[in-house]
């Protein structure tokens, strides 16, 4: 249940003030007038490495001739077999199966597809046909 909380009217020095803190007007006058303190939400843990590692091992994948076209599948085993040479495996379990990550619409699979299409829209890596070229 959605409960709206009355509106009241500040000065605006008050305004300004609460504008200077971090958080949001509601809890920094909540803090100031009753002395509440808010719990500090943790953040979850990540599900999948950060996106620069996997970019770093797209990338990676033409290291040997800048020029040579390379397919999905090809970007696929190359990304699975440098992340199988790190700790990834046991820092995210749910996600990095290095047996099952090259079948079809597997959690890893699915990820480094979002981070090609990245690159690609970012102009980085061209497709053509099922190839795809690095710029």
């Amino acid at each position: 249940m959605i409960t709206m909380a009355p509106t009241i009217r500040i000065s605006e020095q008050l305004y300004t003030h609460l504008k200077t803190l971090d958080g949001t007007m509601s809890k920094n006058l909540d803090k100031i007038v009753l002395g509440k303190t808010i719990p500090v939400r943790t953040t979850t843990k990540r599900k999948f490495p950060e996106s620069e590692i996997l970019y770093a091992a797209i990338v990676n994948t033409w290291e040997d001739n800048k020029q040579e076209p390379k397919t999905r599948q090809e970007i696929l085993e190359h990304v699975n077999e440098v992340l199988h040479k790190t700790e990834i495996g046991y820092k995210y379990p749910n996600w990095y199966d290095y047996e099952n990550n090259l079948i079809r619409k597997s959690r890893f699979s699915v990820t480094i597809d979002h981070r090609i299409y990245a690159l690609q829209r970012s102009n980085r890596l061209r497709r053509e046909g099922s190839n795809l070229y690095l710029n």
